[in-house]
């Protein structure tokens, strides 16, 4: 008996407890087809974000165009050929120049938002890569190692009574869990 002997035991039975649910979740992971999952997650994301972009662009030139107008016939009054008025017409002149302001900072938003979301899908595409790698290697790993990636793959472990076991996962496999 001595000390060590149920503790011991527990914390053996403990291990092995998490062991065995790491290798379930290993083998979803494994099992879920990872395109498929990282286009669910990002396709519509991306879809939206580039829809505002190219909505945001073809105002954009729209105004633009009005603009060239414009300038074209404040020419036309400078030469006496136009009989608008021309404080009128500058005064449109600056505010279509305000909007095209406007407009290019709503474009580089949306540009950087764009960029979040491809940069975003990416970093899920390695985390994925990455578990993938430790699904391959926990099978055939050392007991250290087994710890080394259980430590980066787990939160924290929670044990109730009777053995029951509560796994917080890291982020990124939280998203897998919910698709899967």
């Amino acid at each position: 008996g001595g000390c060590d002997g149920p503790s011991g035991y527990g914390a053996a039975k403990l291990d092995s407890l998490v062991d065995q649910i790491i290798r379930i979740q290993f083998e979803r992971i494994q099992a879920a087809p990872p395109q498929a999952l990282i286009k669910e997650q990002h396709s519509r994301e991306l879809e939206a974000a580039r829809a505002k972009l190219n909505l945001l662009n073809g105002q954009y030139q729209r105004k633009q165009r009005d603009y060239q107008d414009l300038r074209a016939e404040t020419l036309r009054v400078i030469q006496g050929i136009s009989r608008l008025n021309v404080d009128l017409l500058n005064s449109i002149v600056e505010e279509t120049t305000a909007q095209l302001k406007e407009m290019e900072q709503q474009i580089e938003t949306a540009k950087s938002e764009l960029q979040k979301i491809v940069a975003g899908a990416e970093q899920v595409r390695q985390e994925y890569a990455q578990l993938m790698n430790w699904a391959v290697l926990y099978d055939n790993c050392t007991f250290e190692a087994k710890k080394m990636i259980v430590s980066r793959f787990v939160k924290a472990v929670r044990v109730r009574r009777d053995y029951e076991i509560d796994i917080e996962f890291n982020v990124a496999f939280d998203e897998f869990q919910k698709l899967y």
